[in-house]
């Protein structure tokens, strides 16, 4: 990995990478970036693609999860604008989200092929994989649960959905 920057000068002498020092080889490995952008279009408008963008904040999530708005800040501090050229100015909460809803259109494609990416890269057993993108839903029967009543009215009766005490 090589580092170029042309932000402004750092006062201090160090930067403690923390987990980025792990996490920033293995999410480059992955090649999550390319993978991203190749799945969404470019935007001219845009600076940094949306796979520079993502990788970033995937870096914040694996080492230390926070709210969008305070990325920024986190990128300054743990080095992180360095390790991936993209200033820490850059990476307002709006910035961030909109690589997010881009994301979200392509999401399965991009998970899949990250997914087999990592597979051929570091070699996994594929008897042993077991890839799903749902969400997970769980049910059952457990003791002091009530079963459904087969007749339950759409949308249900629940205070939570009507705030006065009239119910319909």
């Amino acid at each position: 990995m090589c580092i170029s920057w042309s932000g402004t000068v750092l006062h201090r002498a160090a930067c403690n990478l923390g987990p980025l020092a792990v996490v920033a080889p293995l999410l480059e490995q992955m090649d999550v970036a390319a993978i991203i952008d190749r799945h969404l279009p470019p935007d001219p408008q845009l600076e940094f693609s949306h796979g520079q963008v993502l990788r970033m904040l995937l870096g914040a999530r694996l080492s230390q999860p926070l709210a969008l708005v305070n990325v920024a800040g986190w990128a300054e501090e743990s080095g992180a604008e360095y390790l991936w050229g993209i200033p820490a100015d850059k990476l307002n909460d709006d910035r961030l989200g909109r690589s997010l809803d881009a994301f979200f259109t392509q999401r399965h494609s991009i998970l899949a092929q990250v997914a087999a990416h990592v597979v051929h890269t570091f070699r996994l057993p594929m008897n042993r994989l077991h890839y799903d993108t749902t969400h997970l839903l769980l049910c059952g029967a457990y003791d002091g649960s009530a079963p459904i009543p087969d007749a339950l009215p759409l949308p249900p009766a629940t205070a939570s959905l009507f705030p006065s005490s009239d119910t319909p």
